[in-house]
């Protein structure tokens, strides 16, 4: 049975209580009562007793004010807590608030005590004249926080209790946010407790089954599933020596192939049917034969019968011995089922990951391809010797007369100039698309490197040469050229000589491309007319070499810039995603790092990329 919170307070308070756990669901706990005590005596011990659970070992919460002073100073059960505010009203309200209202002369009420003021009043000894006399005299208004219970008869009482006092009234909506939080404080408060005391509970008895574990070694060290029933067989054969022993495992309730040593694959379905029903006890009894049953909570692992012990007068020691190490078989099993899962998803999110960055680099490039692709097909399609076929027709129309057409017809006069337009049209075009075929070609080739280096990394193989760091800057720009021209940016570069590194030219490039487009989207997202990435390249003071790749874009919130390079993390306000943390791995590969600076919004970042000068060991 899940284990139960009783909370106890007032009457005065009860509806509220009661709307609030019904709205949050709390299904491990219960709300009790005790009588409102307002002006008279507080509660006793011996008064609270008859009200609480007969199971003295359910934790129990009691909340109040003045009416628990007699409890406090008791000695409180194992399983109770007291929560005694100084007024009843700090349940509702913010202490302060309350505070400041009695010091303005105001007269606190809530819905539950207005509900019941006659009878309040009457248990006082207050008759109307005398009410009014002592309320004059001690009170400036009445003041209700409201909780929002009951509105309509709330109101209404607290009209008829203002004209009956003769005094003023004003309402303050206080709702039920407060009591709220104060009840979800100490349901979380004791919720961590058991949780701890679980958790407490469960480091105890893994260190009994690390204990156990030492003792059955040959279990312990077997890996999978499979590994660990066959140690199990032979270990049980081992202790027990019988004719049979079948393990059966189970999965979601359904049993799985059978194992064992000695047994009948003939009879595997009555075998299946023959498993006893083990009344929540791990054995089952069968004369000179025995069932144990291997599970976790809420869990069946699988069963095993062990049948015809050769020395049947040891039966109630073997028995004694399986239930010892079961629970230790169940351990080993549930945990390799556990191993089997993780190493799944670790593998699943693995190949996850290499494919999301690969896409995601190979999308960098796209964007550069789609662009050249776009303006080739422009080139293509607005080219001045569409009208060729025109022409032609023409000149066969006046193929006979040919010479006489082209010099003294007005029409054919036209066609020579024209033809020594289009030939000049035709070599500045020629021109254009051979500069974007190159570049297309080449960021082919990049795309080729990607996936190339992707399958290289799987065997730790990759191309180290000496390298201008200046030209390789110079390519992962020119790959981003069209973007940069269609987004209206301009380029900064600094340069330091820095002669060559030996390093990965494509691993740079694929660092430089994803920086680049986190610039061009950074610059996308802001308002600036002027559109900066500047490049810098220099040497550092440990010897280091720093490419800084910096815009004057959307910048990066404080909160973000040390979250940026994690997996799988994504900003849109500073417009970051799977690219850094692909390019942050890449760069400790290298053995360099990557950092990222900004002041903040819309003020611009810097990311800068630090390389070792030495060679790669």
């Amino acid at each position: 049975m899940a284990d139960i919170l009783h909370i106890w307070l007032c009457a005065n308070f009860a509806s509220e209580a009661q709307t609030i756990c019904q709205k949050s669901g709390f299904e491990d706990i219960q709300l009790h009562t005790f009588p409102a005590r307002c002006g008279r005596p507080p509660l006793t011990q011996e008064e609270i007793e008859p009200h609480e659970p007969t199971d003295t070992s359910k934790d129990t919460l009691v909340l109040g004010s003045c009416c628990l002073a007699e409890l406090s100073n008791e000695q409180q059960k194992e399983h109770t807590s007291l929560l005694q505010h100084d007024q009843c009203f700090y349940l509702c309200c913010n202490p302060s608030i309350v505070d400041h209202l009695q010091r303005q002369g105001a007269y606190l009420l809530t819905p539950g005590w207005l509900q019941n003021w006659r009878l309040h009043l009457q248990e006082w000894g207050f008759g109307q004249q005398q009410a009014r006399v002592f309320f004059n005299k001690t009170i400036a208004k009445l003041f209700l926080l409201d909780t929002g219970i009951l509105p309509d008869s709330t109101a209404q009482n607290l009209s008829a209790l203002a004209t009956y006092i003769d005094r003023p009234a004003e309402q303050l909506p206080v709702g039920l946010d407060y009591l709220e939080m104060l009840l979800n404080t100490h349901i979380q408060s004791w919720r961590q407790q058991k949780a701890l005391a679980i958790h407490h509970e469960q480091q105890r008895q893994a260190a009994d089954y690390a204990m156990a574990l030492d003792l059955t070694s040959r279990l312990s060290k077997s890996g999978s599933e499979v590994e660990i029933i066959e140690s199990i067989i032979e270990l049980f054969t081992t202790l027990f020596a019988p004719q049979h022993i079948t393990y059966i495992p189970f999965q979601d309730d359904r049993p799985g192939k059978i194992r064992g040593m000695g047994h009948d694959n003939t009879r595997e379905a009555d075998l299946r049917n023959a498993i006893p029903d083990f009344n929540g006890s791990a054995f089952a009894d069968q004369g000179n034969n025995f069932w144990l049953q291997l599970r976790r909570p809420q869990s069946l692992l699988g069963v095993i019968e062990i049948r015809d012990m050769q020395f049947p007068q040891y039966r109630q020691h073997y028995l004694n011995l399986s239930l010892t190490i079961v629970d230790i078989c169940s351990l080993a099993i549930a945990n390799a089922r556990i191993r089997q899962q993780l190493t799944d998803i670790a593998r699943l999110a693995g190949k996850a990951e290499v494919a999301t960055e690969i896409l995601h680099n190979v999308g960098n490039i796209l964007n550069s391809v789609n662009i050249s692709v776009e303006q080739a097909t422009a080139m293509v399609q607005n080219n001045i010797a569409a009208d060729f076929a025109d022409i032609v027709a023409l000149l066969q129309q006046h193929s006979s007369n040919l010479d006489h057409f082209l010099h003294t017809d007005p029409r054919g006069s036209k066609i020579m100039p024209y033809f020594n337009a289009v030939s000049d049209h035709l070599a500045t075009e020629k021109q254009k698309l051979l500069t974007e075929l190159t570049l297309l070609s080449k960021n082919i080739g990049h795309i080729k490197a990607i996936v190339r280096l992707q399958q290289l990394h799987a065997v730790d193989h990759d191309i180290y040469e000496q390298l201008y760091l200046q030209e390789v800057i110079d390519e992962a720009l020119a790959i981003h050229a069209s973007q940069f021209k269609a987004c209206h940016i301009t380029i900064s570069k600094e340069y330091a000589d820095m002669g060559t590194i030996r390093t990965s030219r494509h691993k740079i490039l694929q660092i430089l491309i994803n920086l680049l487009s986190n610039a061009i989207d950074a610059l996308d997202q802001t308002n600036s007319r002027t559109k900066i990435i500047t490049l810098a390249l220099r040497p550092t003071e440990n010897g280091h070499v720093q490419i800084d790749i910096g815009d004057n874009g959307c910048g990066i919130a404080p909160e973000f810039l040390k979250k940026i390079f994690t997996y799988g993390f994504y900003s849109k306000a500073a417009n970051l995603g799977i690219g850094l943390h692909s390019a942050a791995n890449m760069s400790k590969v290298l053995k360099g790092s990557l950092t990222a600076s900004s002041k903040g919004i819309d003020q611009g970042a810097t990311f800068s990329l630090n390389l070792p000068v030495e060679e790669k060991s």
